[in-house]
């Protein structure tokens, strides 16, 4: 199939949609900016272009206004796996998301994610979707053969319960919840587990864990639950077993308000920053407020709109910015007063190294693509996370097609024969975001690999890939039409993976790049501490307050180390309540009508409608706004069933 010819959106008309974005940015000042002057005239370098790369350049640039501020791509464009391409045709025009389509707002990272859009000036652009609107709230599982509703608030009492004892996707359900129940705490001995061992530990068999749950982690990492570690992923279930025992009776406890919930002391000590700084620029914008009642969001131009917000951000602030200059290598002084950063054009077919020099470094590439090190990361005896590679295929229908719904994953257990593509879930774009396009239709997204595709050295063409998951959309929902619209794109090594043992490697990380770095190297980005959009800004917010407050941090602080949670207050009737706590600057009312309404219908619907949404919220990863190029991301809480593409 011919591959219809896209236009990106940076550089075109999406720019005059973020032409004010610093007008914010004085008044929201660090309130946590202890600077000296010394500090202030450094020379800092940020490597990478990414979304991590860009926030960590725009929070130093803000908070030391008289450093000078450097940052490195070696690519022709900025935002990373962010991507929005725009497709014009005869009659109408369609916007295809590459990587990330959506974000979360109710945890700690969607709410700093919050005041950033709201720094840059494109609040007003903010596409929300609705809690109550069915297409964001339904979720699908395939399983094994045909698609399953997961409980939600539009489906009857009935009609749930009917599907939870004749669904094949529920085998084992009360007999797993039992024997969670019953179940003792895990030895001290044991440091780490995957998220598969951990829930078969819990629920005494494999069955929930191949067919529930990898679903789940599909959605998020395009990862193998077998592999991937629960104390990196799920630090509050984590916890949670270590405090309370049973995750069941945590869940339930806090769900109905009998017991408190838990919160990192990191995360809440953020909140109150974040309440203090948006209380003294005067709240909100009008676009951005209520947002308790908001499944995700996204922009009226796409998710790349917040890479041309930050950009025009770093251009005002007087931010140096070289594409296409790749970072050969870092080397500290021998008295650790500076570093030297080696540098080459990739646009030059006879590249030369250039040397200089700079006070700080912030590497927020992958550690295999720039070591934070001055050699490569593995001659210090130190495993860096492996990434996997995702096809993702874009494909358009003049004519709709799609039940109300989100979307649907696909677990492991699946068999071969009805998913031989090794595809990982389906995205229903155009029942989220209808704004997008000027026309009615269907929009889908088809990713397919992951762990799937781990070893292999060749991957399927783009054509290859579009037929895949054609055959997909045939064999899954039936459609046969063919496409008006239809482009695949592999993106490799774009999912880290946090393996078992992630957290003692980068603890190991740390202690090296303290020796090593000697103060003046730091490290951001989805290879520690959360895939996410959310996760990725938050990790650059950190480094740069531990730059700003300290003149130096590593980036992996706490990694490996005994988390401190604090206890949340006792009015949470529902997870889905979080973000009135977060949301305090707009309304000091916790229980708003809506979010009362909420708890009340999951009251109504009783302990045993609560089940299933348990065991998916454990995959949510505590609020998890943990969201890679397929994900979502992380506060340290739960959250409803969902599976985002963030």
């Amino acid at each position: 199939m011919r591959l219809q010819p896209t236009e990106n959106v940076l550089g075109s008309v999406l720019e005059q949609y973020s032409i004010q974005p610093v007008h914010r940015c004085i008044s929201r000042r660090r309130l946590f900016s202890t600077t000296t002057v010394a500090r202030q005239n450094q020379r800092i370098a940020v490597v990478g272009g990414g979304i991590t790369g860009l926030a960590t350049a725009h929070y130093l640039a803000r908070d030391l206004p008289s450093a000078s501020i450097t940052l490195f791509e070696s690519g022709t464009r900025l935002g990373g796996w962010i991507r929005s391409d725009v497709v014009n045709l005869k009659d109408r025009h369609v916007l295809f998301e590459r990587g990330p389509r959506t974000l979360r707002p109710y945890s700690v990272n969607g709410r700093l994610t919050l005041n950033l859009i709201e720094e840059l000036g494109i609040a007003d652009q903010v596409i929300k979707v609705n809690k109550s609107n069915i297409n964001s709230g339904r979720r699908y599982l395939y399983y094994p053969d045909h698609l399953v509703a997961l409980p939600d608030r539009w489906t009857n009492v009935f009609l749930r319960c009917w599907r939870l004892f004749t669904e094949p996707l529920y085998s084992g359900l009360l007999s797993g919840l039992y024997h969670e129940l019953n179940t003792p705490k895990r030895p001290q001995s044991l440091d780490d587990e995957s998220i598969g061992d951990f829930f078969s530990r819990r629920l005494g068999s494999d069955l929930l864990v191949n067919n529930l749950m990898s679903a789940m982690i599909h959605g998020i990492y395009a990862g193998d639950i077998w592999k991937l570690s629960a104390r990196s992923l799920l630090p509050l279930y984590w916890e949670a077993e270590d405090t309370v025992g049973s995750l069941a009776e945590y869940h339930v406890n806090v769900t109905f308000g009998w017991k408190p919930g838990m919160i990192l002391m990191e995360d809440q000590k953020l909140l109150s920053i974040l309440n203090n700084e948006t209380r003294m620029a005067g709240g909100y914008h009008a676009n951005l407020t209520n947002m308790n009642q908001t499944m995700v969001y996204t922009f009226n131009h796409g998710m790349e709109q917040l890479v041309i917000g930050l950009k025009k951000a770093l251009l005002a602030e007087g931010v140096n910015i070289r594409t296409q200059t790749k970072v050969e290598g870092l080397k500290v002084d021998t008295k650790g007063e500076s570093v030297k950063l080696m540098s080459s054009q990739t646009n030059n077919p006879k590249p030369r190294i250039t040397t200089e020099v700079f006070s700080h470094v912030v590497v927020t590439t992958s550690p295999s693509d720039v070591s934070p090190l001055p050699k490569p990361v593995f001659e210090y005896g130190i495993t860096v996370p492996s990434s996997v590679h995702v096809m993702t295929v874009n494909l358009y229908y003049p004519t709709p097609h799609l039940k109300p719904g989100f979307g649907y994953l696909i677990p492991q257990s699946v068999p071969f024969d009805l998913n031989p593509e090794r595809a990982l879930g389906v995205i229903w774009d155009s029942n989220v975001a209808p704004q997008h396009d000027s026309k009615p239709g269907t929009k889908i997204t088809v990713m397919l690999g992951g762990h799937y595709w781990s070893g292999w050295t060749s991957f399927p063409s783009e054509n290859e890939g579009v037929e895949m998951a054609m055959t997909i959309l045939a064999r899954h929902l039936g459609i046969t039409e063919q496409p008006l619209l239809a482009e695949a794109r592999l993106h490799r090594n774009c999912i880290p993976q946090y393996e078992v043992g992630h957290e003692k490697n980068m603890k190991k990380l740390r202690e090296t790049l303290q020796v090593e770095g000697k103060g003046r190297i730091s490290v951001a980005g989805a290879s520690y501490k959360g895939v996410g959009l959310n996760d990725c800004i938050r990790s650059a917010y950190d480094t740069t307050r531990g730059i700003v407050e300290n003149g130096w941090m590593t980036g992996l602080e706490g990694l490996g180390e005994k988390k401190h949670w604090v206890k949340l207050p006792k009015r949470g009737i529902s997870a889905q309540c979080f973000f009135c706590l977060v949301e305090t600057v707009v309304s000091d009312d916790y229980a708003s009508k809506e979010v009362e309404e909420d708890a009340r219908v999951r009251r109504e619907s009783g302990p045993l409608m609560q089940i299933p949404e348990i065991l998916c919220c454990v995959l949510k990863q505590q609020l998890l706004e943990h969201s890679s190029t397929f994900t979502l991301n992380s506060s340290k809480l739960m959250s409803p069933v969902d599976f985002d593409t963030t």
